[in-house]
């Protein structure tokens, strides 16, 4: 199933989703994703993009967000496969 993201307007704000394979150590060694998430109130739009801190590596897989955007209730569906993205609502 996608993960959801709800926005939530007046605002603009950011995230950093982190994600490892829950079964391995390997996080450890710095394998795991880092994903940004930010959302641009004024422009209405919402971009995400690799995020991993220097030094670890990214393990971007493709992915499923359904973004929600409140109070309106938009939701758009996008497919994220580590390359940046920006949506426009």
């Amino acid at each position: 199933e996608p993960t959801t993201l709800k926005i939530f307007r007046g605002a603009n704000g950011s995230y950093i989703l982190y994600e490892d394979d829950g079964i391995s150590l390997d996080y450890l060694k710095g394998k795991a994703t880092w994903t940004h998430i930010s959302w641009n109130d004024k422009a209405k739009q919402l971009s995400v993009e690799s995020a991993a801190p220097k030094g670890f590596t990214n393990q971007v897989n493709n992915r499923m967000f359904k973004v929600e955007l409140l109070p309106e209730g938009i939701t758009k569906d996008i497919n994220y496969s580590g390359k940046p993205i920006k949506i426009s609502f």
